[in-house]
Formats: structure tokens, sequence, C-alpha cells
């Protein structure tokens, strides 16, 4: 199958379950994992416990696109337990919303994989999709209320506490649409929440610049409860 975003997409699946999710052997990273290797979608999952290896991943995805003979399009997933603040590590540390900013501002600030300019458009914009499979996801959007530019392109991520079965089905479908058959991410997020059986529990955000260099041509209006701006 020909796919610009297969070729180039590649999604980092960082989990960081709970004490009782280790003891329970529930995990999200590794089933969805298995899912993306058999649409032929570029994945690696990493384990994260604390900070300190949350940063070590960060320097490896920075790492892979230098290393990368093509430009790499970084899918960032996160999932753990979230809330309004931000989300929680397996050693129980709070990543507050504009902590978190600062490490995906040390994709955003690389010389190889940084802020870039869309066709058309003077302003610069994040390279990120930011997938967030943790409870209350979508208030990652607090993040674009910090000074600078936005840190994602895109945001995905629930309005609520949502099962962890339903975030399989639902960020699976996600993948599998938006980068093996190369639809539109604000499309994809109504089916989304439609394989997942939930009405608009997933919603899709755009960072600042990004929205601003695509709504005149990009934006289904048909679609804008699914954005939150």
């Amino acid at each position: 199958m020909s796919s610009i975003h297969l070729d180039s997409a590649k999604v980092y699946i960082i989990e960081s379950p709970s004490a009782v999710n280790i003891l329970e052997n529930v995990y999200e990273g590794k089933p969805l994992s298995n899912i993306l290797n058999m649409s032929g979608i570029q994945n690696e999952h990493f384990l994260v416990i604390n900070r300190k290896v949350l940063a070590s991943v960060f320097e490896k995805i920075i790492d892979d696109a230098y290393n990368s003979a093509t430009p790499i399009m970084p899918y960032i997933h996160i999932s753990a337990h979230g809330s309004d603040d931000g989300f929680k590590l397996a050693d129980d540390d709070l990543i507050e919303w504009k902590v978190f900013k600062e490490y995906l501002d040390t994709i955003n600030t690389s010389q190889k994989l940084g802020y870039f300019t869309p066709t058309g458009s003077s302003l610069l914009c994040s390279p990120i999709t930011l997938c967030m499979s943790v409870c209350n996801g979508i208030n990652g959007m607090k993040m674009c209320n910090e000074s600078g530019i936005s840190p994602y392109a895109v945001l995905i991520g629930p309005t609520e506490s949502v099962h962890w079965a339903d975030a399989l089905i639902a960020f699976s479908t996600f993948y599998h649409l938006c980068i093996f058959k190369d639809k539109r991410g604000d499309e994809v997020v109504v089916q989304m929440n439609d394989a997942s059986g939930l009405d608009k529990i997933f919603k899709f955000n755009f960072g600042n610049e990004f929205f601003k260099a695509v709504r005149n041509s990009k934006i289904d209006k048909r679609l804008i409860d699914y954005n939150i701006s």
C-alpha cells in the first residue's frame, strides 16, 4: 500500500502504568504496538517509570530524526493515568502540563525535527501529533496557553475518564485510518468515537499556529464540535 504517512510516520508509545496496573498486568502499550505492527506502522514502545526515563525517551526520538535517511513525522502517544492538571508516571509523580510542554519543546527546538512552516503559511508549527490516552487528556490543550508556540500541531484525547479497552480500540482506529489509510485526523476522530462506542468523548484540537495555517482550506466545518480551540 502506498501512503505518505506510512512511509514517514512513527508512533512513540510512552506508557507509564500505575502500581495496580502492573500487579494486575494491565497494559495498553504492547497490544497497541502489536496492532500497529500488523499494519506496518513504525512504532516503539517505552515503559517509563520516572522523569529520568521520560527524558531519555525524548532524547531517543530526537536521535531517530538525526539517524533517519528520511523525515520522521512523530506521533507521541502517552498512556498513563491523567487528570485536569496533567498525568502521572509509574512512581506517582505528576507531570503537570506546563512541565510536559518542556519535554515536547526539546523536540520542537531540535535542529532536525523542530518547528516547520506549512506550505502557503509563514507560521512556525510543531511537527508533533500528540495522542493522550489518559483520562481528561484533551486538557493538554492548556499547554497552548503557555508563552511561545503551541507544542503540538494537533492533539487527540478524551474529555473524561475512559476505560483502557475503549482507549485501545479508539487509538488503534485512529492510527489505522490516519496513517495506514491516509485519512485526515480531524475526520478520523469521529470514527474513533464510533468504534469505541463513545459519544464525542475523544476530541481533536489544533495547535494555535497550525489551526491558523490550515483553517481556510483543511478543516471540515461539520466537525467543529470535535475541535476544541
